[in-house]
């Protein structure tokens, strides 16, 4: 840029300063709009905003790792204009490579033209940034205003001019979280369980559907039953949404082992089966009895600890899993997804029933350890209000002045 047009910038500076003291407000009112439209026209690129809605994110694995050099090898956040780029760059690799699909908003008035930059994002956009940056595991300062998760993220939200939200973020995705898709993290905000996954990659191999369909599907035993045959290494979302349910509504008591009553409640659909069976199909079965016991008493006591008094070594004898293909794996989830069944369903059941029972049990016992260690319940930040319509616009580190 030549000397006249920083001794134009100059001026315009000077009488943005000292002009609207010589007028009266609707005069200082017009001089501003003024200054802003010539200072929009000089700096046209300061006077938007990059923009990215959840919608707009490509379908599909969020994270496509590149064969040389990749994004998410970044080293941590560091304090630098346009820090946000950082983090949406490195997880959305598909949508955010393609610059002609780039999408602006203007910028408003109330932010600072000539500081930092600003990424116009909505909630499910900061939601899923959120989710991708936090560990398997409890965090305390979750419980603090959920503004941080121990070291995983912070979120500072301050209200800009009268109504405008300004956030900056600072954490950095987790590896184990690269090969989630855009369907599975919508599916999580919709209040899917945290395991999740469009596919269930059981431990001895078979790889097979979700039984979960819709939202009608969670508090179905299906899902529990999958756990218990998913390999251990897909570790759950340490968070978890509660559907069709505001932040202010209750949802159990952490310490009292009641929260997630959702997700306890796909628990007692499959203790409420095993009874059935036991009373209606499959008499006179030591197994089956010991399993409902020792699934009572996790319901019961919300822990896992100590329910090898009901269940020794929590093994079925001859209850190996590995001996279960992938047809008898969604059978076992189907199984559980109901409480009333053909005979041939019963036919079925019988040869490969201390598997499945297994199975049944390593869900339950997952479940119930995860909302005891582990789960938290996600909400908003309270800066948010809990509106999950708002729109945020994410600053970076020279606004954020940190």
């Amino acid at each position: 840029m030549n000397g006249d047009v920083w001794g134009m910038v100059s001026a315009l500076i000077a009488a943005a300063t000292f002009l609207p003291l010589l007028f009266s407000q609707p005069c200082q009112r017009l001089v501003a709009k003024l200054l802003r439209y010539i200072a929009r026209t000089v700096f046209p690129s300061r006077a938007r905003c990059e923009a990215l809605m959840w919608k707009d994110v490509w379908e599909g694995p969020l994270h496509t790792c590149q064969p040389i050099y990749c994004s998410h090898w970044i080293t941590p956040h560091s304090r630098k204009k346009e820090c946000w780029r950082f983090v949406t760059d490195s997880l959305f690799t598909g949508t955010r490579s393609h610059q002609n699909h780039r999408k602006y908003v203007e910028k408003p008035e109330a932010l600072d033209f000539f500081g930092g930059t600003y990424l116009y994002v909505d909630i499910k956009l900061l939601v899923a940034l959120i989710l991708f940056s936090v560990g398997p595991h409890k965090s305390i300062s979750w419980r603090q205003g959920a503004h941080s998760y121990d070291d995983d993220f912070c979120l500072d939200v301050r209200t800009v001019g009268q109504d405008l939200l300004g956030a900056h973020f600072l954490g950095q995705f987790k590896q184990e979280r690269l090969q989630y898709t855009k369907k599975e993290i919508t599916a999580l905000m919709d209040g899917y369980p945290p395991w999740y996954r469009e596919q269930v990659v059981c431990s001895h191999g078979p790889t097979i559907p979700y039984p979960i369909h819709s939202t009608a599907d969670i508090t179905r035993g299906g899902w529990v039953v999958g756990v218990g045959l998913s390999d251990s290494n897909r570790k759950p979302m340490a968070l978890y949404i509660v559907p069709n349910t505001a932040d202010w509504q209750d949802d159990g008591g952490y310490f009292e082992r009641t929260n997630g009553m959702h997700i306890r409640t796909a628990v007692r659909r499959v203790y409420d089966a095993l009874v059935i069976l036991q009373t209606e199909y499959i008499q006179n079965s030591r197994d089956l009895d010991n399993v409902i016991a020792a699934v009572h008493y996790m319901i019961q006591t919300g822990t896992g600890s100590g329910v090898e008094r009901k269940l020794p070594g929590r093994t079925v004898p001859g209850g190996a899993i590995t001996q279960l293909d992938a047809e008898q794996c969604k059978f076992a989830m189907k199984l559980f997804d109901g409480t009333v069944w053909m005979d041939a369903d019963i036919q079925t059941l019988r040869p490969i029933l201390a598997p499945v029972l297994q199975a049944a049990f390593d869900g339950c016992y997952e479940v119930v350890q995860y909302l005891k260690d582990t789960g938290m319940r996600f909400i908003l930040p309270h800066s948010l209000g809990g509106d999950w319509s708002r729109k945020v616009y994410l600053r970076d580190c020279v606004v954020d002045g940190s």
